[in-house]
């Protein structure tokens, strides 16, 4: 083959080699700023997205903010409610000490009688000379569920009719309480429907006996509070006997007010 002829297809061979690096060269140039421009685009969009949601943080973080300072606030009022509940018991207990220290101021002579028959029937009868108030004690003044005041109990009750006949008690009436505790009546139910019922045949029956002993029935008051003047926390398994009881105070006498009046006898 003769030389130039070999040299004339070299050159043609380059020059087709040349375009097709040049077509090549320009699609990936092509391609390259496609994805380019595709990253950009994602690129915004996600820098948009932690726009937005920088926002979010943001409110919640306000409402936050507002919460915790509705906690506070309430914090400070429940705090400012416990001290003023905790003065107001303060002030109550101070009031109701002062109201027992004042007491009834029973004459001496009734007193001393009253102190007297508390010591002696110990197990049966408490006195409380701040309120002028005797107490008997359900268990060992009735059964279970009864209002038949005990053979026991009428000993003492016998000497309270006749100290109450003394010219010295003779200026008080008395007001006979029935108390119980909160257990409901069992066997004895069809008598006593409620508690309430239990504790007014109960005093009843001690203002009786009272009555039977000489007091004149005039000077006696009834009342029945049943379970709800507990003296300890009620209880409905049991356990508080303390509940159980009958109290008897003695007040001034309003007999005269009403052209009432009697003599009573001094024993």
């Amino acid at each position: 083959m003769p030389r130039i002829t070999r040299i004339s297809r070299l050159a043609a061979l380059l020059a087709g080699a040349g375009l097709l690096v040049g077509c090549v060269s320009q699609q990936r140039y092509d391609d390259t700023e496609t994805s380019a421009r595709g990253l950009q685009a994602r690129n915004q969009e996600l820098l948009q997205e932690n726009q937005s949601l920088e926002t979010m943080l943001s409110q919640k973080n306000s409402e936050i903010a507002t919460l915790q300072a509705d906690k506070t606030q309430l914090r400070n009022r429940l705090e400012g409610v416990n001290s003023d509940m905790t003065t107001l018991r303060g002030d109550y207990s101070s009031l109701d000490n002062r109201i027992r220290n004042l007491g009834i101021g029973l004459n001496p002579a009734t007193d001393r009688a009253l102190r007297q028959l508390a010591q002696q029937h110990s197990a049966l009868i408490a006195y409380d000379a701040n309120l002028g108030m005797v107490r008997f004690g359900s268990d060992l003044t009735f059964a279970s569920g009864s209002d038949q005041v005990k053979a026991e109990a009428r000993e003492g009750l016998a000497q309270l009719a006749r100290i109450l006949q003394t010219s010295d008690a003779g200026e008080y009436d008395i007001r006979v309480v029935g108390h119980t505790d909160s257990q409901k009546p069992g066997k004895s139910r069809t008598r006593f429907p409620t508690n309430r019922h239990l504790s007014v045949a109960r005093a009843i029956a001690v203002g009786n006996a009272l009555e039977s002993g000489g007091v004149p029935g005039q000077r006696i008051e009834i009342v029945g509070w049943g379970p709800w003047r507990p003296a300890v926390p009620n209880n409905d398994r049991g356990g508080t006997a303390p509940n159980r009881r009958v109290e008897i105070f003695f007040v001034p006498s309003s007999m005269s007010e009403f052209g009432g009046g009697q003599d009573f006898q001094a024993v």
